[in-house]
Order: C-alpha cells, then sequence, then structure tokens
C-alpha cells in the first residue's frame, strides 16, 4: 500500500517501522503477535522461525576438519589460515600436509640434512629453498645446543 505524501505516518513502538496513521492499530495487533527482534542483529523475524533464523545465521558452528567450535563469521578465515588440520605445502619438498605437523616435518628434513642426506630425496627442492634450510638449520643447531 502506497503512502500518500500528505498521509501521517507513526512508528510501531513493536518494528520501529513508519506506518501509515489509519492502520497502525491493525499493523501493531499483527506484528506483535506474528514477530519478534532477534536478540543477535536485531531484524525482526517471524516467530515461527525464530529459531531456525538463529541456527541458520547466529549459532556457533564446529570446523569440519578439527572440530573446533566458533562463530559462523569466522569459520572462514580459521579454515583457510588458522585450522591446525588445514592443508600446507612443504616449503622444501612440497609436500602436502596438515599444518599441525608441518614443523616437526621440517625439522626432519632438515636433521637428514646434516646427517648427510640429500633433500633431493623430498620430492626435489628448488635452489632458493636451501637459503631457507641453512637459516633452519642455523635455528636448529642453536635450539640444540642450549
Amino acid at each position: 500500500m502506497a503512502m500518500t505524501s500528505d498521509e501521517t505516518t507513526k512508528i510501531c513502538s513493536h518494528c520501529d517501522r513508519a506506518i501509515p496513521s489509519s492502520n497502525i492499530d491493525l499493523h501493531f495487533a499483527h506484528c506483535s503477535r506474528n514477530l519478534e527482534r532477534c536478540k543477535v542483529c536485531g531484524d525482526m523475524v517471524p516467530r515461527k522461525y525464530a529459531e531456525e533464523h538463529f541456527l541458520n545465521t547466529h549459532a556457533p558452528v564446529a570446523c569440519s576438519q578439527c572440530s573446533e567450535t566458533m562463530e559462523r563469521e569466522i569459520l572462514a578465515i580459521h579454515k583457510g589460515e588458522n585450522c591446525p588440520q588445514r592443508i600446507v605445502t612443504c616449503d622444501f619438498c612440497e609436500f602436502p600436509l596438515p599444518a599441525v605437523d608441518l614443523a616437526e616435518h621440517q625439522v626432519a628434513i632438515v636433521n637428514n640434512f646434516e646427517n648427510g642426506k640429500t633433500i633431493s630425496s623430498y620430492l626435489g627442492v628448488m635452489l632458493c629453498c636451501f637459503v631457507i634450510v641453512g637459516s633452519l638449520w642455523e635455528s636448529h643447531r642453536t635450539l640444540s645446543s642450549v
């Protein structure tokens, strides 16, 4: 129903919308009986769908990779950057493995390099990785001497 420019309005005390003054009583009766304000986002939601709205929009979710529970809004960032079970690639050998295992895997490569084994036995390494191995080896040697 379109309002004419000279028609006065009142604000519904339930939904905070401007309603034509002639319809405010009928609107309020319908609005307060059928709608409720979401406590999380403030949207007006049909009462019969309030729980569904909460579950689909605001309820905490579990990461499918590590089962950690978090807010829905941060799930994508968690899976891409923070999840310990996300698959990452080793800088030395390009082997894909869970992020939680990467440090131990790289230490094993450095240890094998120290013991005379070639890094190329780990699926091949680009020349630039020797710089990375050198810095890791220095870090490992410093930690080993402590």
